[in-house]
């Protein structure tokens, strides 16, 4: 089939909505509520999972320490990048 793996087959309902498979919404922690990203690739239909604020920043937790860091790095600077987006 593609490149992916095939978790299950849908149907689109008269509004145009799919039901992701609940095999495949719990592999990824797909809760209701959730966001997802829908994309096109060619004639692919491409569904990700946006991670929130925590969860980016608890998969980010200690990857930067002082031992590899560039520069040090003012605690006020970095409120100012992480309220950016806010």
């Amino acid at each position: 089939m593609g490149m992916g793996m095939t978790m299950g087959i849908t149907l689109v309902d008269e509004r145009g909505r799919i039901t992701l498979p609940a095999d495949l919404r719990e592999s990824l922690s797909i809760a209701p509520g959730d966001e997802v990203l829908v994309e096109r690739s060619g004639a692919t239909i491409v569904v990700r999972h946006v991670m929130t604020k925590k969860e980016l920043f608890s998969k980010l937790r200690g990857c930067i320490t002082e031992s590899n860091q560039a520069e040090k790095i003012d605690p006020m600077t970095l409120k100012k990048v992480l309220h950016a987006s806010d």
